[in-house]
C-alpha cells in the first residue's frame, strides 16, 4: 500500500510530465484526485489560441505549486531553522531540540520539524519571512500574550495554499477550507506573475512574494483578534484558538472574491487586514473620487509593503 507522500509524488510527476509533453495527464483514481488546481491553466497553455503571456503565467503557477509541495529537508533547510532561532533567541546558541521552540516560538514540542509535516518547507519559509519583516516578532514576544506563533503561521500557510488550489491533496483539520473560484485563482495568478517579474528583475524578494505577503496579513489578522480575547480562567486564550482559525477561514473565503480585479497588492493586503472583509469600514466614496482614492491608498500601501520587505526590522523608518 502506497503512503500519502508517495501518492503525492507520483501525482506531481504525472503533472510535470503532462506539462512538458503538452498532453492531458491520465485519469487518476478518485482516492488520489486533487482539489481544484491551477494545473488546468498550465495544460490549457498548450492550446494554439493561448498567448505567450498566458503560457508564462501558467508555468509560474506550476512552479509555485511545486514549491508548496516541497518537503522539509534537514540538510537543505537547516539554515532556515537557524535564522528563525537567531531572530527569536539571539542571546543563546542554536539548539536543534530546545524548550524555546515551544515556549518562545509556539511550536507544539521542542522539535520544530515535527510540525512541518503538513505545511512543509514553505510553512517554515513563511514563518521566517514573517519574523524577519517589520518587527513582527518583536510585537509578539514583547506582548506577553503567549500567541502560538508557529502553530498559527503554519495553519495560515495551509489555508491559503489549499484555498488557492496549490496543494495536491487538500488540507484537513483546522486548516481545511473549500477551494476558491476560478476568478479568484486567475486574479491571484496574475498578481503573482507581476510580482515574480519584479523579483526576477531586481532579485529583492522571494519567488512566492504574493503568497508570503498574504500570509503575513492573515497572520496579523489572527494576532489582532488574539490580543482582544477576554482573559478568563474558565476560557484561556489557547482554548479559543480553534474558533479564531474558523473565523480566519471564513474571512479568507468571503474577502478574496470582493477584491476588485485585476488585483493590486495594496488593495489585496488592505482587504485581508480589514475587520469585516474586502471593503474598508465607513461609507465608500463614489465615482471618480472613489477610483482616485482607492488608487492612492493602494499605491501607498504597496510602497510601504515593499519597503517592509526589503528593509530588515528597525531599518524601515530610515528607508
Amino acid at each position: 500500500m502506497r503512503t500519502p507522500s508517495k501518492r503525492m509524488s507520483r501525482k506531481l510527476m504525472l503533472e510535470v510530465d503532462a506539462y512538458e509533453s503538452k498532453v492531458k495527464p491520465p485519469n487518476v483514481p478518485d482516492a488520489e484526485a486533487s482539489p481544484q488546481s491551477i494545473l488546468d491553466d498550465v495544460i490549457s497553455a498548450s492550446h494554439p489560441k493561448k498567448s505567450k503571456k498566458s503560457a508564462s503565467t501558467s508555468a509560474l503557477g506550476l512552479g509555485l505549486r511545486l514549491e508548496c509541495a516541497e518537503l522539509f529537508d534537514e540538510a537543505k533547510h537547516d539554515s532556515l531553522l537557524r535564522e528563525l532561532w537567531r531572530r527569536a533567541v539571539p542571546q543563546e546558541p542554536f539548539a536543534r531540540f530546545n524548550h524555546h521552540w515551544e515556549e518562545t516560538l509556539g511550536f507544539q514540542t521542542d522539535d520544530p520539524v515535527r510540525d512541518l509535516r503538513g505545511a512543509r518547507a514553505l510553512g517554515l519559509k513563511q514563518l521566517v519571512h514573517f519574523c524577519s519583516t517589520s518587527g513582527n516578532l518583536e510585537v509578539i514576544t514583547h506582548g506577553g500574550s503567549a500567541f502560538p506563533l508557529a502553530a498559527a503561521s503554519l495553519n495560515v500557510t495551509l489555508m491559503l495554499c489549499s484555498h488557492l488550489g496549490l496543494l495536491t491533496m487538500p488540507a484537513g483539520g483546522s486548516s481545511a477550507i473549500a477551494p476558491c473560484s476560478d476568478d479568484v485563482i486567475l486574479a491571484f495568478m496574475r498578481l503573482h506573475a507581476a510580482l515574480a517579474a519584479d523579483h526576477e528583475a531586481t532579485g529583492s524578494a522571494s519567488a512566492s512574494l504574493c503568497l508570503d505577503l498574504m500570509h503575513t496579513q492573515c497572520l496579523r489578522w489572527l494576532l489582532d483578534r488574539w490580543e482582544r480575547l477576554d482573559l478568563s480562567p474558565r476560557a484561556p486564550r489557547i482554548m479559543q484558538f480553534p474558533a479564531l482559525l474558523r473565523d480566519l477561514r471564513a474571512h479568507i473565503k468571503t474577502t478574496l472574491p470582493l477584491v476588485e480585479a485585476p488585483w493590486s497588492i495594496g488593495a489585496l493586503l488592505l482587504a485581508l487586514r480589514q475587520e469585516g472583509g474586502g471593503v474598508p469600514s465607513g461609507a465608500p466614496p463614489s465615482g471618480a473620487a472613489a477610483r482616485g482614492s482607492s488608487t492612492a491608498v493602494s499605491r501607498a500601501i504597496s510602497v510601504a509593503v515593499l519597503l517592509a520587505w526589503v528593509c530588515p526590522p528597525g531599518q524601515t523608518a530610515q528607508a
